[in-house]
């Protein structure tokens, strides 16, 4: 099967037709026109067999899973994900593969509302590289360089599970079968936040999605806003499914949750006095906001986490990093 009939017959017709897309697939570029009130986000992400995926993994989760992150990146910055473009390198043309591919493909796009408009296809080891385009009013967007001092530390969700999902079909812990769907289906198929993100836009500061784990990820916050936090570990959300496997009083056990990644939650600054507002975005999206800290004063920028009265040692690795010195 040729390049051109891989993209005919498994890439074409991939979300919405948007009204302000001119040129989509099938051209040397895609071509859209924004609205004059608006600006663009723009995020990539990639992901590789054997780093971001095990390998044998089912085509429908990779393409849940590739396009669920990048729009994460979008429900970040408090912008509606509209298109996107994928480069698929594939080590063979297996037509069941790709046929499962482009189901769960079209699958998200429909649920994202996101247009696929161009890509490209070649031959390597399997990797996934999807590039997102997202759209924002230019007065508001949210960014992680924008806490302040004093603010309120939130986290959505649970946190946890997609790294014991992945643990667990690693063959490093066992669950009960009850348990090990949802853990797994966690790290398979996690959800943006992409109405939380539109909801964050007028209430919280700033923001960023848990992806290299959630110590990481608010480290990240604290360098870019010059400040510091301090986390209630007995705080922090992690499910029904996470506490029947650990014992919740042991630092180590909370290490999933605090380190593991994955998780795709958005965790936020926001100003005490709007804590009436984060509940009412809370019940309206039936998802539990749990606010887990403060922003304070450090010369370190760094994350300081506390269980009852102890300070809890920093890890060495914050979370998943790609080269380490």
């Amino acid at each position: 099967m040729a390049e051109f009939s891989i993209i005919r017959d498994y890439c074409q017709g991939i979300g919405p037709q948007h009204h302000s897309t001119r040129i989509d697939i099938g051209d040397d570029a895609a071509v859209f026109e924004p609205p004059n009130d608006q600006d663009i986000a723009i995020s990539t992400d990639t992901m590789v067999e054997g780093v971001h995926f095990l390998e044998g993994t089912p085509a429908s989760h990779l393409a849940h899973k590739i396009l669920s992150v990048n729009c994460s990146d979008m429900a970040a910055m408090g912008a509606l994900p509209k298109y996107a473009t994928m480069a698929l390198t594939i080590p063979s043309v297996n037509t069941e593969w790709l046929a499962e591919f482009s189901s769960g493909l079209k699958a998200q796009a429909e649920h994202y509302q996101v247009q696929l408009i161009g890509g490209d296809t070649t031959n390597g080891n399997l990797t996934l590289s999807c590039t997102i385009i997202g759209l924002l009013d230019k007065s508001k967007v949210l960014s992680r360089r924008n806490a302040k001092l004093g603010d309120d530390v939130y986290v959505s969700g649970c946190v946890g599970d997609a790294a014991l999902g992945l643990a667990n079909l690693q063959g490093k812990i066992a669950l009960e079968k009850s348990l090990e769907t949802q853990v797994q289906m966690a790290h398979y198929r996690p959800q943006a936040r992409v109405e939380l993100g539109l909801g964050l836009l007028n209430i919280a500061n700033a923001c960023i999605d848990v992806s290299d784990g959630l110590v990481a990820d608010l480290t990240h916050i604290c360098h870019q806003s010059q400040l510091a936090m301090e986390i209630n570990v007995d705080a922090i959300p992690v499910s029904a499914a996470y506490k029947s496997v650990f014992d919740l009083n042991s630092k180590q056990q909370m290490d999933f949750a605090l380190y593991g990644g994955d998780d795709y939650e958005l965790a936020f600054t926001v100003k005490p006095e709007r804590r009436g507002e984060v509940k009412d975005l809370s019940k309206a999206l039936g998802l539990p906001l749990s606010k887990i800290g403060s922003v304070t004063r450090s010369t370190s920028s760094s994350v300081c986490l506390r269980q009852g009265d102890n300070v809890l040692p920093a890890a060495k690795n914050l979370g998943f990093e790609h080269f380490t010195d």
